[in-house]
């Protein structure tokens, strides 16, 4: 699980590369919208996401208003993993 947020991080921090926002400055506790993720960034993390993991979000799970903060994310993540390793 650890590997997942760590692949979830690390594409947070990619895409927030040109941000104010430094690397060690995300928890997992922080807001999306708060370290500088908008609408457009939000979509470009879940297609980096989707890629990164082989899974697929519903098409109701690609609003930021959903996800609170980085640990939601993860938790979606590591839910859609599960539920591909079971439906297999």
């Amino acid at each position: 699980m650890q590997n997942i947020y760590d692949k979830v991080f690390s594409i947070v921090r990619e895409t927030l590369k040109e941000s104010r926002v430094t690397l060690s400055d995300i928890q997992v506790t922080d807001k999306l919208s708060e370290i500088g993720i908008d609408s457009l960034s939000f979509i470009k993390i879940m297609v980096l996401i989707e890629i990164e993991f082989a899974i697929e979000f519903n098409d109701e799970d690609l609003d930021i208003i959903i996800f609170e903060t980085v640990e939601d994310l993860c938790n979606c993540v590591i839910t859609l993993i599960d539920v591909e390793r079971i439906s297999g």
